[in-house]
């Protein structure tokens, strides 16, 4: 099973942009209890990504947007939402010098 997630990542928002994240990334799993997907990956609670996102937004002062594209496994959406962030965030520090 795998999963994509696409990341965008405004780290210099214009004054009047919000900073913040945009988080598509449910349902985490189909094999979860709820219309929702996994409640929980690990001890991880899955309600508390968008939470986590945003903070990491407001802590930089930049704009995240994600999305999950494809996959079912909710371990495998959300860290390939880390990854997608990662790798973004790196080619932007890339361009920075």
């Amino acid at each position: 099973d795998e999963a994509y997630a696409e990341c965008c990542l405004c780290l210099f928002p214009p004054v009047r942009a919000s900073v913040g994240a945009d988080v598509a990334l449910e349902p985490y799993g189909t094999h979860a209890a709820g219309p929702r997907g996994r409640e929980f990956v690990g001890t991880f609670r899955t309600r508390h990504t968008p939470v986590f996102w945003r903070a990491v937004a407001r802590g930089m002062g930049a704009s995240v947007a994600l999305a999950r594209w494809r996959g079912d496994n909710a371990h495998h959406v959300l860290e390939s939402a880390f990854k997608a962030f990662a790798r973004c965030f790196r080619k932007g520090l890339d361009r920075l010098g």
